[in-house]
């Protein structure tokens, strides 16, 4: 059986919200993660390290693809899917896999766990990077976080 990295996200995407709401992410044994065995372990924990590691100056590149909306009354599920997205096209892996493919699993994760007007938010952010991106990476090393703000505040 090989691995999935749509699963991949799919379980890091519940972990992550675990971690939010709980404190602790969970586990692939789990009793709400199907086939487990198709998770990308490493995949898995070099997006997870991405996300914790570069939230401040993913939650800016967010900021700036939709300045009109406030960081911190953006719902935890669509924060965390954008946060997932981002640090995949440009922290873990921004050669590895094509922008559309990031794009479209980020919108599918919107379309089974948000509603319409999340994952219109999510395509319309994303877009906007789409175009932006080699800037964004260029300025990357230099960019000052935007905010203090963190989704992981109960750890």
């Amino acid at each position: 059986m090989s691995f999935s990295r749509s699963r991949t996200r799919r379980f890091l995407l519940q972990s992550l919200y675990t971690r939010v709401i709980a404190g602790i992410s969970a586990t692939k044994d789990a009793p709400f993660f199907e086939d487990a065995d198709r998770i990308d372990d490493v995949y898995a924990a070099n997006l997870e390290k991405a996300v914790l590691e570069n939230e401040w100056k993913l939650l800016s590149v967010i900021y700036e693809s939709a300045p009109k909306y406030d960081i911190k009354s953006l719902p935890t599920i669509n924060a965390l899917i954008l946060l997932i997205c981002l640090a995949e096209m440009l922290v873990v892996c921004p050669e590895d896999v094509p922008l559309r493919v990031s794009i479209d699993e980020a919108i599918e994760l919107a379309k089974r766990y948000s509603d319409d007007a999340g994952k219109n938010l999510i395509n319309g952010i994303l877009n906007t990077l789409f175009n932006r991106r080699d800037a964004v990476i260029a300025t990357w090393a230099k960019r000052e976080p935007l905010t203090t703000y963190s989704f992981f505040h109960t750890i």
